[in-house]
């Protein structure tokens, strides 16, 4: 398997000596779980004039949607061009050998050699950059970075060493996993998940540094990818945060550059003007706008802007859908600007997927040159350049333990666990089921299973057309045979081209009234104990600003 990573870059060496001159520069903004009614340009609530403007001069996506709908599988078809479940790391096949069904969830992790959107835009001769959130490398364990006190003193020189120290480790690894040439103001995982309470806070402008430190290494006229990963609007509270110490990061004291992102009291000033109050969703999507409007600034100074070509997207939806195969899990809004060459003020409404973003962007530097990988990337570069563009021909989702296929508004949904599973619960010797995760409990399942009622059904089929919100399971719905029979037979076209098995062929286990049972318990633990959850939650979604 490593060999044939290895090969296409001497292939991709020889390509990049043909490349045309104005090829354009690329800069991916992927954002963590983003809600469409976030963004005005989406008719949306939010103060997000910098992204708005975005739209104004680029192509907005409406059907734009994650394969996978947590960070770091989302991550991972976003730099590798692959569906999550095609992951060889060390972790996810502990995990899910290959003999039994693998589950998608947090272990989807960037391994050293494979190919990805580094590795190939290095070989075409690009400077290649990524600063903020990476959530490809597993946990802490995976990398020896010194202890940090939890209770340490963050401002003690000593503590300042070992942060920048850890920082420096992290640096190091994210370049050697991946190939990026310059990797600045990393986010392991979540900035809550830092050693240090004093760490939790989102630290938008650091992360926007670190991209404009890449943009600044560049040598005149050096074609570049950057790979911007900023943390809004996911936990920690946003709001709150901007009260915190703006010198204080996970790499170390900073110093703050007002030249293109305002102080934390003008931010708060603003949202308050505009909103009537600050809170979590407002301050996180404005801070995200604030660093998109702070690249595109540096941008324009470079004199590069109207060459490059912008991706603003988020990584995957909210709940009830988080880590589900469920709609709003995955459908993200998104945004291609490349104002030398794009549209400017469209809107595309065919099917793209994250994983699609290194085909088009690789379309875009190489003037339609193949990838050299047969991979599960497909460019929609055409509907930027406002050329006839079909979209894909159907999306695919895998989350946890489920599989779903989608063509046009018809949505097909499978659950199945490895037989080892099955058999544990048949035998009693599991008394509650797992959920679609593989765990007994996983907050976004049990939020998901409240919301959804066919969640337990062996199979699922909507009609997103009448039920965007799949609440009306139409599986057995004598009218819909034809429409199910084809998805299924179309998802398991799809799942004979993984290494692992997958076999929904014998459902009879789960309509059982021993595995209905062992779900009833899995369900009764409910979302009291989910501290972040709001038990006046509404769903489907009232009118009026997005929920939290």
């Amino acid at each position: 398997m490593k060999l044939l990573f290895i090969l296409p870059v001497v292939w991709l060496s020889a390509v990049s000596l043909v490349l045309a001159e104005d090829r354009p520069n690329i800069v991916v903004v992927f954002t963590d779980e983003l809600d469409h009614r976030y963004i005005g340009a989406f008719d949306g609530y939010g103060l997000t004039p910098n992204i708005d403007k975005l739209a104004e001069n680029g192509v907005r996506f409406t059907e734009a949607y994650s394969v996978s709908a947590a960070c770091t599988p989302s991550r991972y078809s976003l730099v590798t061009g692959k569906f999550p479940g095609r992951c060889r790391g060390e972790e996810f096949l502990t995990e899910s050998p290959f003999d039994e069904p693998y589950t998608i969830a947090w272990n989807t992790h960037l391994e050293a050699g494979d190919f990805n959107v580094a590795t190939a835009f290095n070989a075409l001769g690009y400077r290649t950059g990524h600063s903020g959130k990476w959530h490809l490398g597993g946990n802490w364990p995976r990398i020896e970075l010194p202890e940090l006190d939890p209770e340490a003193d963050l401002y003690a020189p000593e503590t300042l060493k070992i942060l920048e120290e850890r920082q420096r480790r992290i640096v190091k690894h994210v370049k050697a996993d991946s190939g990026f040439d310059h990797v600045s103001s990393v986010v392991w995982m979540n900035f809550d998940e830092e050693p240090h309470p004093g760490l939790h806070h989102h630290h938008m402008e650091w992360i926007l540094q670190g991209g404009l430190d890449f943009l600044d290494s560049l040598n005149a006229g050096e074609p570049f990818y950057l790979q911007l990963t900023p943390t809004g609007t996911h936990g920690p509270s946003h709001h709150e945060d901007l009260d915190a110490d703006i010198r204080m990061t996970p790499g170390g004291l900073f110093e703050p550059n007002y030249d293109y992102f305002p102080p934390r009291a003008e931010v708060k000033q603003v949202i308050q003007d505009y909103h009537g109050e600050v809170n979590f969703w407002q301050a996180g999507i404005t801070t995200m706008d604030y660093v998109v409007g702070g690249v595109v600034k540096k941008l324009k100074e470079m004199g590069v802007y109207e060459n490059t070509l912008i991706v603003f997207v988020g990584d995957h939806g909210r709940e009830p859908g988080k880590t589900t195969s469920y709609r709003k899990g995955n459908h993200v809004p998104m945004i291609v600007s490349w104002p030398a060459q794009g549209l400017k003020g469209a809107v595309c409404d065919k099917n793209v997927q994250i994983v699609d973003i290194l085909a088009t962007c690789w379309d875009a530097a190489t003037d339609g040159q193949p990838l050299p990988l047969q991979i599960d990337s497909s460019s929609f570069l055409d509907a930027v350049l406002g050329d006839p563009f079909d979209g894909r021909e159907f999306l695919y989702f895998e989350n946890g333990y489920t599989r779903a296929v989608q063509i046009g508004s018809m949505k097909y949904i499978v659950m199945r666990y490895p037989e080892r599973i099955v058999e544990q619960i048949k035998s009693g010797e599991l008394e509650m089921a797992p959920d679609h995760l593989g765990g007994t409990w996983f907050p976004h399942a049990s939020i998901a299973m409240e919301w959804h009622e066919g969640y337990w059904d062996p199979e699922q089929l909507y009609d997103l057309a009448a039920d965007p919100y799949e609440q009306n399971n139409v599986a057995d719905d004598p009218a819909m045979q034809e429409t199910r029979i084809k998805l299924r037979a179309l998802l398991s076209d799809v799942l004979s081209t993984f290494a692992h098995p997958y076999d929904f062929s014998n459902e009879d286990f789960y309509y059982s009234e021993t595995f209905r049972q062992a779900a009833a318990v899995r369900e009764a633990v409910g979302t009291d104990k989910v501290p972040w959850w709001d038990p006046g939650f509404q769903w489907p979604p009232p009118d009026g600003p997005p929920q939290r």
